[in-house]
């Protein structure tokens, strides 16, 4: 494989082709010595960090670029370098975030004071299950991952999930059927709670509500439609008057 000049940095591709030949390698470990397996997987953890490095260079000379050529508004640029100290998931979505107007940035993804920035394992969380999702469109998506958008992505989805709790039937919310028993019931609102109670907010290591206060208030309005569905599938009464209506 053609290697870039000595002593300077190999392409991004060349770095590409390196890592799936030392994976391959790697495959093969088991015929080479301690010594030289511990070496192979040396090399592959360094090169596997310089491509870390290298696409992050990438994206900053990007920025660098776009705001040479006047294409991006430099109070949008400051306030989204902010932006992504406190949401880091949102660092490969900084170019397109810069363009837009600062006050449609402040509107959407508010700043505030003293925020820490999320821990690991939320950002761990947010990459996996929450940014890949989030330009679903609403409709199709579940209630849980609604207001997951609603605390990493944009504050509008916890609107269209309350807008869609107030819709439905109080057995849709609590994900019944008709034929559910009360028992059933306590079962559905005891799992709905511990991801929609306020109090489940402060578990799973994922603290950047902190920062979100308008969040809390979302949770409190969400869980008390919960509240509001069991009791009326539990009551006999309410619950003959909504088996008339399904």
């Amino acid at each position: 494989m053609h290697r870039g000049k000595r002593g300077s940095i190999p392409s991004l591709l060349e770095m590409q082709e390196e890592l799936d030949e030392l994976d391959e390698s790697t495959e093969k470990s088991s015929i080479l010595t301690s010594s030289e397996r511990e070496a192979l997987e040396l090399r592959l953890k360094q090169l596997e960090e310089k491509q870390k490095l290298e696409l992050e260079k990438s994206r900053e000379q990007a920025l660098s670029y776009a705001l040479q050529k006047g294409e991006k508004n430099p109070e949008s640029v400051a306030y989204v370098e902010t932006l992504i100290t406190q949401k880091p998931w949102l660092r490969g979505e900084r170019i397109g975030l810069a363009r837009r107007a600062v006050d449609d940035l402040k509107t959407r993804y508010p700043i505030e004071d003293d925020c820490p920035p999320p821990s690991q394992p939320e950002l761990d969380f947010i990459k996996k299950e929450v940014w890949p999702k989030r330009l679903r469109p609403r409709e199709s998506k579940s209630d849980e991952e609604l207001y997951l958008d609603a605390r990493y992505v944009a504050s509008a989805a916890g609107k269209a999930l309350l807008k869609r709790m107030q819709d439905k039937d109080p057995f849709d919310v609590l994900g019944l059927p008709s034929e559910s028993t009360p028992h059933d019931a306590k079962r559905a609102f005891y799992r709905l709670a511990l991801i929609f109670h306020p109090d489940a907010i402060f578990k799973n290591d994922r603290q950047s509500f902190l920062c979100r206060s308008e969040f809390v208030e979302l949770s409190k309005k969400v869980f008390h439609a919960i509240e509001v569905s069991y009791k009326m599938v539990v009551d006999p009464t309410t619950r003959r008057a909504l088996l008339a209506k399904r």
